[in-house]
């Protein structure tokens, strides 16, 4: 079966930035204000902030939404994927609320996707820079080799959540909520439904040691994230005699 939604298959590009958030007080006011500089739309979902997110992504300018506890990132980029389409948008450019990703990079990953406003579109981090965590690397390895195994295509970044996602076209996969593995899994659905999965290379900022904060929870998210992928395999075995769903037809 093959369904094009319209607003992603014009050709017409409407974005917003999406910026999902839990505890990002101290960077978050600059991500807002300099992709704004790029957009004229910010959407941050506030993920059960106990800080002063929500005041300070307000006084900077986004849109916020705000889960009452925290539901994890995948949830988080639901919410907001809904939030944009019901705002207009066609696209959404995600990135981090920690000024990890640079949104000076922003107007790149549009011209990417509006020369293909199908596709998703993956910040590749240059990892060519100080600071980068040893888990960061072996993460991005080790999530690279499942989903080429998952999809038959190489990409250089999966685990990067600086993108643009086609808001109809993502939301059409119907991939459940869940925490950091919906990063991952939404680009092995997306490939499955016929999207194009293109990688463009952006910058990436990583304080020193003691300067750093992360959300992810070694053992219970890298678990979650082991379970997702041996289900992913499995299906792909299955698709064989069962095929998925194709959002766009066959080239």
């Amino acid at each position: 079966m093959s369904l094009t939604p319209a607003p992603a298959a014009s050709g017409g590009v409407n974005a917003c930035a999406l910026v999902p958030c839990l505890d990002a007080a101290s960077t978050l006011g600059a991500v807002v204000r300099r992709a704004r500089a790029h957009v004229g739309t910010v959407i941050v979902v506030d993920d059960g902030s106990v800080d002063d997110s929500v005041a300070v992504a307000t006084e900077a300018g986004a849109v916020v939404v705000r889960h009452p506890s925290n539901r994890g990132k995948g949830h988080a980029l639901l919410t907001g994927l809904a939030a944009a389409g019901e705002r207009g948008h066609t696209h959404a450019v995600a990135l981090d609320a920690d000024g990890q990703h640079d949104p000076d990079d922003i107007p790149g990953l549009l011209a990417a996707a509006r020369a293909r406003p199908d596709a998703l579109i993956v910040g590749a981090r240059d990892f060519d820079v100080p600071h980068v965590p040893g888990g960061s690397r072996f993460g991005r390895a080790f999530s690279n080799f499942w989903v080429a195994l998952e999809t038959f295509r190489r990409l250089t970044d999966t685990q990067s959540g600086f993108r643009v996602y086609p808001v109809a076209l993502t939301l059409a996969l119907r991939v459940p909520p869940s925490r950091f593995q919906w990063e991952v899994e939404v680009l092995v659905r997306a490939a499955w439904a016929g999207l194009e999965v293109r990688d463009e290379p952006v910058r990436v900022y990583y304080p020193p040691p003691d300067e750093r904060t992360s959300h992810f929870r070694g053992f219970v998210d890298s678990a979650r994230l082991s379970v997702m992928h041996t289900r992913l395999v499995f299906r792909q075995v299955l698709r064989l005699v069962w095929p998925t769903r194709r959002l766009l037809p066959r080239p």
